[in-house]
């Protein structure tokens, strides 16, 4: 048996409903949010950083990637401050 999530894996759809159906929605408002540029950024970025995340984790391009993904969010997620 599996533990965890990821997105890429078939079996989270069926092990974690509720987490498949929470990144849904909110990719589903990241395109009603975010403008194109920042919205094919915000993809490509993501699966760098999931490929960075375990080797890469204390590094000043994880810092970087984190800064930009609180920022690019603050639309989505409706946190103005």
């Amino acid at each position: 048996m599996k533990i965890g999530w990821s997105e890429s894996s078939r079996a989270g759809a069926y092990e974690l409903p509720a987490a498949t159906l929470l990144v849904t929605a909110h990719r589903e408002l990241e395109t009603l949010c975010l403008d194109r540029e920042t919205a094919h950024y915000s993809k490509f970025s993501r699966c760098a950083m999931r490929s960075w995340s375990i080797r890469l984790w204390f590094t000043e391009q994880h810092e970087a990637l984190d800064a930009y993904f609180t920022q690019a969010q603050k639309r989505v997620t409706a946190r103005w401050a």
